[in-house]
């Protein structure tokens, strides 16, 4: 008899909390895949009654004591509940089969110079059982810092979306993210160094007033399952920090290890990606042949220049063959097959 599967999620109101945050996206579609087993929420974020939340996760914990004790949980992390409940969280963790699907490594995109911070993460990690990490570099980071369950390598976040329509593309690089000038300085300066280049931008905070030159869209802001049919671009741009020449700053410096949910975004919308070459992504794109590696935001014009028809062509060819299965959630759920397998070994010799 196959042992149930049972989902864990830390909010019953995902889609409450902000509308165009495509990191909520992340974490629901994470639901919407494996919808097909029982899901248990142990948070909700419905009331700002500390009590009432207490409560609630209390009467989920009391539900699950009568599951099979041989069930095998799927959580993800980091967790958003309160603080005294987290503790208790971990116990149960510590006390069943459970799979943890990393979204972030806080200890890490906040600089990962923190020991303190990474031994507090590495030690409510190594509650679960097994741990389902974004690639082979955070794996490795895990492992090097004391991590010591199985881990799975996911290779790229899914992004649950209806196919996009063909449409004509009109410009050469499509960006979607926090326009902020603060966040994104690369992109207005990139825009700057690159007259010739055409932007298709997406999100809050767009400040034209730092670009010096009209060759840019500003296409507002969309719901995350809506974008991916709105792209009219060749490119999506991947990049952070304050610079074109490197991904600087400690969330540049986290795109060493991160899976930046970005890359499903464009995948899913068909569209090849631009990619810093440190980055840990830049494996995947050339592995996948789904776009170019970049050391410089400097060169984009003549790197695009570089790229013939057919291999543009064969490109977003690679780009929709991923797409289409970033869409059906096929990433997901082979990382957590995998997982289940490691299970069934260790209950098999226990």
């Amino acid at each position: 008899m196959k042992e149930k599967i049972i989902v864990l999620d830390d909010t019953q109101s995902r889609s409450a909390l902000t509308k165009f945050n495509a990191g909520s996206k992340a974490r629901s579609d994470i639901d919407r895949i494996f919808s097909a087993y029982p899901i248990y929420f142990f948070g909700n974020y419905n009331t700002k009654k500390y009590i009432s939340r207490i409560l609630f996760y209390q009467r989920a914990m009391h539900r699950l004591k009568k599951e099979d004790p041989r069930s095998i949980y799927i959580m993800q992390y980091p967790e958003y509940i309160l603080p005294p409940l987290i503790k208790r969280l971990y116990q149960f963790a510590s006390a069943h089969r459970t799979i943890v699907y990393i979204h972030d490594l806080n200890s890490l995109r906040i600089g990962g110079d923190n020991r303190e911070a990474i031994k507090e993460e590495i030690s409510r990690l190594n509650t679960f059982s097994v741990i389902i990490a974004h690639n082979r570099f955070m794996h490795q980071w895990l492992t090097e810092n004391g991590c010591t369950r199985p881990i799975v390598d996911l290779n790229l976040f899914d992004y649950l979306a209806e196919e996009p329509k063909e449409k004509p593309l009109r410009y050469d690089i499509g960006f979607a993210g926090n326009l902020e000038y603060e966040k994104s300085k690369f992109l207005y300066k990139a825009m700057n160094r690159n007259p010739e280049v055409t932007f298709e931008v997406f999100g809050k905070g767009w400040d034209k007033k730092h670009v010096e030159h009209d060759n840019h869209h500003y296409q507002g802001t969309k719901d995350p399952d809506e974008i991916v049919d709105c792209f009219h671009s060749r490119f999506g741009l991947i990049w952070d920090g304050d610079t074109t020449d490197t991904c600087a700053g400690r969330y540049g410096a986290y795109e060493r290890y991160n899976n930046p949910h970005k890359l499903s975004l464009y995948m899913a919308a068909g569209m090849p990606a631009i990619v810093w070459q440190e980055a840990a992504i830049a494996d995947f794109v050339k592995k996948n042949g789904v776009g170019i590696v970049l050391h410089d935001l400097n060169d984009l014009s003549s790197e695009l220049a570089k790229i013939t028809p057919d291999q543009y062509a064969q490109m977003r060819k690679n780009a929709q063959a991923v797409g289409d299965r970033a869409r059906a959630g096929v990433f997901s759920k082979t990382a957590v097959r995998t997982a289940v397998k490691y299970l069934r070994k260790e209950a098999e010799h226990a």
